[in-house]
């Protein structure tokens, strides 16, 4: 039996209020196993998120998208200064602060996709070099993402930089690393493809007498 739009809006409220994790355990989040975004828990939560905005597409403007995208974003700026600001005063120290995957990444990521699935089809040459990697997404996560790739790339292949949270290149350097890391993927997942297509056999379009 198929969810209602109510139903469905419902289901991922709970899902959010338990696997999401703004701050510190605000709401539970990590306390009920979402492990900063790479538990199963999470990924379902993900998959229910995806087919509802594919099943109903409740936000038709994309400037509506758009606003709501800057302002989240520029709410979420404000909020990790505050905190940066708030810690400098208390402690005397001052360092970075990342966000896990369950966290403000999470609407951030939602309002970025919606927008850029309404952009029209109108053969420009940029959405057709966005569009391409589109379809590897799930792919380069999956390959990034696994957990002694994931270790080795963050604890192996990062560490050889030797940048501390100090350094001015921190964030240039950055994200030319996961600039890099995409692009791999997107190459491995490629390859994946075509070996596949070479591997599958062809049918003969022509039918036995």
């Amino acid at each position: 039996m198929a969810l209602t739009k109510k139903e469905y809006q419902w289901l991922l409220v709970i899902l959010t209020c338990i696997c999401c994790t703004f701050t510190s355990g605000i709401p539970y989040g990590n306390r009920l196993g979402a492990n900063n975004g790479y538990s199963l828990i999470w990924f379902i939560a993900l998959f229910f998120t995806g087919g509802y905005f594919r099943r109903f597409d409740p936000i038709q403007s994309k400037r509506t998208i758009g606003l709501a995208f800057l302002l989240l974003a520029g709410v979420v700026y404000l909020f990790y200064i505050g905190k940066a600001f708030w810690r400098y005063k208390t402690s005397g120290n001052l360092s970075l602060e990342f966000s896990s995957y369950n966290s403000f990444a999470y609407p951030l990521a939602v309002l970025a996709f919606l927008f850029f699935q309404k952009l029209p089809d109108n053969g420009s040459r940029i959405i057709s070099l966005l569009a391409r990697p589109a379809a590897m997404t799930f792919g380069i996560y999956l390959i990034h993402e696994h957990p002694i790739v994931r270790e080795w790339l963050w604890q192996n292949g990062w560490g050889w930089t030797g940048l501390d949270n100090d350094s001015p290149w921190l964030i240039p350097c950055g994200l030319l690393y996961c600039s890099i890391i995409f692009l791999v993927c997107c190459g491995i997942d490629r390859g994946r493809l075509i070996l596949f297509k070479a591997l599958t056999p062809k049918h003969s379009s022509s039918s036995n007498q």
